[in-house]
């Protein structure tokens, strides 16, 4: 009797994991799109409260002459105070490459949290840099807080992690396709056949969530 419940019970243990990936893997698409949605959203409402715009350009534009150089500077201030914090300057995109490449899945939620508010804080001032840094990084670190919470294997977690990455980079820029490239092509390296479904699927749902808020077309 023994011998006969051990393969189901081995059926029934890999319908469980596999199961909790697919929940893992819908987790980290919504949240990973959520989040880019708020990040864009936030955006605009400070250049239209502060500036009176609907992008930076035209809000930096409309700026007196001494503005222009003083809200940049002081922004830059800001958000060099955030990034000197311990939690923040120990963590990056490169950990987020490691993770998936190398399976040394150290992302903390806490240290993404405060390089997405001094990257918030420069964008808002209208220092030169783009959106895809703190989303890839809250993509990846979600798909490891994911992957830990609903105990995925090692190399599930390394999935979850791929397709955060994915996903907030297509909502980043409204690209599933090219997220997709990006994160196989650069953050992994490989083509992996177990890392290219998940991925595709991440950047599709992410790019939905996006566009229903937003609108069709790159951003």
């Amino acid at each position: 009797m023994a011998l006969d419940r051990a393969p189901d019970e081995s059926i029934a243990s890999l319908a469980a994991n596999r199961l909790r990936f697919i929940f893992g893997l819908a987790l980290v698409t919504i949240g990973a799109g959520a989040f880019a949605v708020a990040f864009r959203a936030s955006l605009s409402a400070v250049y239209q409260t502060f500036y009176g715009a609907d992008n930076i350009v035209d809000s930096i534009a409309r700026l007196p002459r001494w503005l222009r150089l003083t809200m940049p500077v002081a922004a830059a201030a800001i958000a060099g105070s955030i990034g000197r914090l311990r939690s923040s300057h120990t963590q990056g995109v490169s950990n987020v490459m490691e993770a998936i490449a190398l399976g040394r899945v150290r992302l903390s939620l806490p240290a993404t949290a405060s390089r997405v508010a001094s990257s918030w804080v420069a964008i808002a001032g209208g220092l030169s840099i783009g959106r895809e840094g703190p989303l890839i990084e809250v993509g990846g670190a979600l798909g490891a807080a994911v992957g830990r919470t609903v105990e995925t294997s090692l190399a599930q977690t390394r999935v979850l992690v791929g397709a955060g990455t994915a996903a907030g980079f297509a909502a980043a820029y409204n690209t599933p396709f090219a997220a997709t490239l990006f994160v196989l092509e650069t953050i992994a390296g490989i083509a992996a056949p177990e890392l290219l479904l998940p991925v595709m699927a991440s950047t599709v749902g992410a790019a939905a969530i996006m566009r229903a808020t937003v609108g069709a077309g790159p951003i």
